[in-house]
């Protein structure tokens, strides 16, 4: 009696396809006593996954790609020293680029709330940390916080500019060079203020100057790119 290849399970002469996976069965016809194959064995149809599937496949992944390396660096930390010590800190931080990586699977058509989430889960690891090595806040409210804020602000702007494009890729390189360079300015001044109680841009000048000639010329690049269009219409305003 034929069977399935895929699951072994035994079907009918009949049958063209198993009844339960639904692969496509290889037809064998006997002589001199030995089984020959009838014709070449189909390829085997493999299921269809719909957006649902594939989100949650996804983040299973992900959780796995997690969990692994949280369960590496727990151990380790519990054999070396017999308890708990540096283990919280990439505890908490693989927990955030879970939650990070598995809200855009979740939450897909709210990007305010997105958003909002993700600076709260950001600001709770930095506060955390912040707590973890002083008594009391320290760094995180008066640098940490705001420059989260503006990042996550910078990445929402690109995205949210760049989506719907046919070939947002230079346009894309071009606004994260200037997104980096204007963070790379603001850390400069916030942390200036924080440790001396004045805001001075000093490191800062050297990656303006770096980063706004390479941004500017992908900017240009994908102007030509889209030679004739208004800019107006590149940038969807």
């Amino acid at each position: 009696m034929p069977y399935c290849s895929r699951c072994g399970v035994e079907v009918g002469e009949s049958l063209n396809k198993c009844p339960l996976c639904r692969a496509p069965i290889q037809k064998f016809y006997e002589e001199d006593g030995r089984l020959y194959p009838a014709d070449q064995a189909p390829a085997p149809i493999l299921p269809d996954m719909d957006r649902p599937d594939m989100r949650r496949m996804s983040l299973a992944i992900i959780t796995f790609s997690m969990l692994i390396p949280l369960l590496i660096t727990l151990s380790v930390d519990r054999v070396l020293n017999q308890q708990f010590t540096w283990s919280w800190f990439s505890t908490i931080s693989l927990l955030a680029v879970w939650m990070w990586s598995s809200l855009p699977l979740i939450i897909r058509k709210n990007a305010i709330l997105l958003y909002s989430l993700c600076f709260i889960i950001g600001g709770a690891l930095l506060i955390g940390i912040d707590l973890k090595d002083n008594p009391g806040l320290s760094w995180s409210y008066a640098v940490g916080l705001p420059l989260l804020f503006l990042s996550i602000l910078l990445l929402g702007t690109v995205i949210s500019m760049t989506a719907g494009m046919k070939n947002p890729g230079l346009l894309i390189s071009s606004m994260i060079v200037f997104s980096l360079a204007l963070l790379s300015f603001a850390g400069d001044l916030t942390l200036s203020r924080h440790l001396t109680g004045s805001a001075s841009s000093t490191w800062s000048l050297i990656v303006l100057s770096a980063c706004l000639p390479i941004s500017g010329l992908l900017f240009y690049l994908h102007i030509r790119f889209f030679r004739g269009s208004d800019i107006n219409k590149v940038f969807h305003v």
